[in-house]
């Protein structure tokens, strides 16, 4: 709803939201925001107003009424003059990242984007004398969900960015686990993809140590020799599930081996599908480990 500011006896700004899309031209998600601005003054006095350093900061707000900070931004014209009784557009640009996009997805929750715009602005009169004050004004508006979903999301390419989350899990026993999955995910976003490879492979032997830590294990004959290897089926509690989550492991530990790229280079093709799988991995065995997190 508009929200109205009083910047002198006989002028009185009324702040509106108008629209919201996405920036094409960005390489990173980008929001584009106007808000109409009209100067309202009484009959027979006759004065502009001019805005200054004008910035906007944009809040998302929660089913159960709380605000959340999504992002800061300054408009696009420094100066805006406004006559009496005349209305301007200020655009404003709200720049996010694929993260952030997924936090405002869990917040609303598959409803309407509830949103805030809190406003600060320096206001300069031009009545005699001229006067110089700062001022703030907040306004609320919601897009409706078919246009988030439908129309804004999908030109953030918001669909074409998957994230996945591990837990920072608090038992101090997996630390290691997810220093290697998070060192992994440093060297893919450096490009060193045989890296990624030897981090992930560091991942999953600390992560079927673990299983076989508390009490998971079981012997098994290979090659003529006793060798302790994960019970994935006691863990899993399935004898189905058990199979196919330790053939996973074990076909994974043999694509992160260095030997099983000898004479090729590993692209990002390959630190992908090594990144995908370990995650998913640790993800779904930590849980199992320990539940309460």
């Amino acid at each position: 709803m508009p929200a109205s500011v009083r910047v002198s006896d006989h002028s009185e700004l009324e702040f509106e939201y108008r629209s919201m899309d996405s920036e094409p031209s960005s390489i990173c998600p980008r929001l584009r925001s106007e808000i109409k601005i009209r100067h309202k003054m009484i009959p027979r006095v006759e004065y502009s107003v001019a805005l200054m350093s004008m910035s906007v900061e944009l809040r998302i707000r929660t089913k159960d009424n709380r605000t959340m900070y999504v992002a800061r931004s300054t408009s696009t014209d420094p100066y805006i003059n406004i006559p009496p009784n005349s209305e301007r557009y200020a655009s404003f640009y709200f720049d996010l990242e694929h993260y952030g996009l997924s936090q405002i997805e869990k917040l609303r929750e598959g409803g309407d984007l509830r949103l805030e715009a809190n406003i600060n602005f320096l206001a300069e009169v031009y009545q005699q004398p001229p006067t110089q004050n700062s001022f703030s004004a907040n306004i609320s508006f919601a897009i409706p969900k078919s246009d988030w979903v439908e129309k804004i999301l999908p030109q953030l390419k918001y669909k074409d960015v998957a994230l996945l989350e591990i837990p920072r899990l608090k038992d101090a026993e997996f630390a290691d686990v997810v220093k290697y999955v998070d060192a992994a995910w440093k060297y893919y976003s450096m490009c060193e993809h045989s890296q990624v490879l030897s981090e992930c492979r560091k991942a999953l032997e600390a992560l079927t140590t673990k299983v076989k830590d508390k009490g998971f294990r079981k012997e098994i004959i290979e090659e003529e020799k006793k060798k302790i290897v994960p019970d994935w089926s006691r863990l899993l509690d399935s004898e189905e599930m058990g199979d196919i989550i330790g053939s996973i492991c074990q076909k994974t530990f043999g694509f992160v081996a260095p030997g099983s790229h000898a004479g090729k280079s590993i692209n990002r093709e390959d630190a992908d599908f090594a990144l995908m799988v370990t995650h998913a991995m640790v993800s779904l065995i930590s849980h199992k480990l320990l539940p309460s997190y």
